[in-house]
């Protein structure tokens, strides 16, 4: 590939982009499939207003690829009733050693695309009090929560499974996905939740400044959500957002929330590799078996022996314990069932510290 070739790759994608930026209109509009075409490609573009009444016209306005075949891309555009754009491309769509490939252009339109999800694991932290404390106070928590995130992701991807963190702010905390997809990409999130309040609960032990450290409500749930981005002019760089079932409960469970209280929504996960469906408490413990690895792991100089996290309940007559799942009511009258959680933190010296709210002190109330 010569110097020229690159340069003259370089300019077709940038023509491209500049393209895909006047179609989008500010937002206005939404990118649905491309199909190749002799001088370049074919788009189905939409309203955004009318995109989230069509789910239902067709299966892949939201999902799969946005190439499309012929007769997908065809029938797409016949339920979505609209007339398909051209754009001619200073390449061709093809080799990569002589033009623009599909994997290339799959991944220049996706910031102009909206992409439905159909169960995905995700958790809310919330600061509690964060409106009471200064600006400064503020910053601080919000950087040591996000220390303490990024942190716990990194280890995850290092020990566990594919982590690739994704968060998006709700001013007083944020919403944490793994942007890979599947049971072991929200296991691994699980673990990653996990390591971020045992990072946040070490944190607190050493910190000599008052409130530098956040106090949580920690919500964990499975379900369904868009995603959609902020594309940027120039490199395409964008933010990534998600909202849908999945944020909207989190959001409304946080409410019935404690200080350092952690929810887990009694929600169903469907294992996409043979269809089972499992339980909250099913997925919390394949969460807890991938824990053995933390063992002599130091952070802020707190070496780890072992981490315990299990679902609270009442204390059977054999001193075991049963998993208790409750059920509240939020302001608009929705019902939310939700199991409580306790993380249990040995380290290696000294007393053993928790995090979570007992199950005796919820019945209390």
């Amino acid at each position: 590939m010569t110097i020229d070739s690159d340069e003259r790759r370089r300019d077709a994608v940038d023509s491209l982009r500049a393209a895909l930026m006047r179609l989008w209109r500010l937002g206005s509009s939404a990118l649905v499939g491309w199909r190749p075409t002799p001088s370049g490609i074919e788009l189905i573009t939409v309203p955004t207003m009318r995109l989230f009444q069509m789910s239902g016209k067709h299966r892949r306005v939201f999902a799969g690829s946005r190439q499309m075949g012929p007769r997908t891309f065809d029938a797409v555009a016949t339920a979505l009733d609209v007339q398909p754009i051209a754009l001619r491309l200073r390449l061709p769509v093809g080799a990569a050693s002589s033009g623009l490939w599909a994997e290339l252009i799959e991944q220049i339109i996706t910031p102009y695309v909206v992409t439905r999800t159909n169960q995905r694991a995700v958790f809310l932290l919330d600061i509690v009090d964060f409106a009471r404390w200064a600006p400064e106070e503020q910053s601080s928590q919000l950087a040591t929560l996000r220390f303490a995130l990024n942190l716990a992701a990194e280890l995850v991807a290092q020990h566990v499974s594919s982590m690739q963190m994704m968060r998006s702010t709700t001013d007083d905390g944020f919403y944490i996905w793994n942007q890979a997809k599947g049971w072991e990409a929200d296991i691994a999130l699980g673990v990653t939740m996990v390591l971020t309040l045992t990072i946040i609960a070490t944190l607190s032990r050493s910190a000599r400044l008052a409130h530098a450290v956040p106090v949580l409500r920690t919500c964990f749930g499975v379900g369904s959500h868009y995603t959609y981005f902020e594309p940027a002019p120039g490199d395409g760089a964008t933010a990534e957002f998600i909202v849908g079932d999945v944020t909207i409960k989190l959001s409304r469970l946080s409410t019935q929330a404690r200080p350092d209280q952690i929810l887990v929504g009694a929600f169903r996960y469907i294992d996409p590799s043979d269809e089972r469906v499992l339980a909250a408490d099913e997925f919390v413990s394949a969460v807890s078996q991938r824990l053995n690895w933390i063992r002599n792991l130091n952070f802020h100089g707190a070496t780890l022996e072992r981490l315990a996290i299990y679902l609270s309940g009442p204390m059977r007559n054999d001193s075991s314990f049963a998993r208790e799942e409750f059920l509240v009511k939020d302001k608009h009258g929705f019902e939310h069932r939700y199991f409580n959680v306790k993380l249990n933190i040995f380290p290696k010296d000294g007393a053993p510290y928790f995090c979570g709210v007992s199950n005796a002190d919820l019945i209390a109330d």
